[in-house]
């Protein structure tokens, strides 16, 4: 994505609400609930429930590198930012 969209998920509306020079900044609502983060950097992952977000980075990977595989568990959406290159980030959504 290179620009804000809304995607709606079951469960959770996620919106993206602007794409920075190195990251997005996310909002997740869900039963009442709202959230937000911003994740850039590398690789970066947040999991977003409707109290709250966790959120970590872990920077670049080099070679045969893979950043860790999030474990989704109901009720929460994990977004991860994958790569970020040329102004278009490229996100994995999870929700269970």
């Amino acid at each position: 994505m290179s620009e804000p969209v809304d995607i709606g998920l079951d469960g959770f509306t996620l919106q993206v609400t602007a794409v920075t020079e190195d990251g997005v900044d996310i909002t997740a609502e869900r039963g009442g609930g709202t959230t937000s983060a911003g994740i850039s950097g590398g690789y970066c992952v947040a999991f977003l429930t409707e109290n709250g977000v966790q959120s970590g980075c872990y920077g670049a990977f080099v070679g045969d590198e893979r950043p860790p595989v999030p474990e989704a568990e109901a009720g929460v959406l994990i977004v991860e930012l994958l790569d970020f290159t040329a102004g278009t980030a490229i996100v994995r959504i999870t929700s269970l």
